[in-house]
């Protein structure tokens, strides 16, 4: 998993670098890629947001003002034992790079850091 650290760093440094305007919540989504050949495949994708209601279950929804996938900069990762082991590992590289990332400060500075699957419930790892 040191590689998929590297890797999620390493993209979310690219990706936080092109957040233009005043993101107040941010949340990582996470698709399946599942394919012919295997079912362990995913991508990510940061969305920056200007607004945020931790009472909307849906704050979420839509593009914000600015999403990786718009630029198609998605990181794309293989993950062994399915949706529950990626969500899992998912949380703890945010978890790991809210504590120590080049843009921590940034995300700690936000009112609300989420994840979870684009057509699931949103997990917040980090709150104000």
């Amino acid at each position: 998993m040191k590689n998929l650290k590297k890797q999620f760093n390493k993209w979310m440094n690219t990706e936080m670098q092109k957040i233009k305007g005043d993101a107040i919540a941010y949340c990582v989504l996470i698709y399946e890629e599942a394919d012919d050949e295997s079912e362990d495949k995913y991508s990510v994708d940061l969305v920056a947001f200007d607004e945020y209601d931790e009472y909307d279950c849906d704050w979420a929804c839509g593009d914000g003002i600015y999403a990786s996938h718009c630029d198609d900069t998605l990181m794309y990762f293989d993950m062994q034992g399915g949706w529950e082991v990626c969500l899992e590992e998912v949380k703890n590289l945010i978890d790991s790079y809210i504590e120590e990332g080049k843009y921590a400060n940034v995300l700690k500075n936000a009112e609300a850091v989420g994840y979870g699957f684009a057509d699931g419930d949103i997990e917040i790892a980090y709150s104000k």
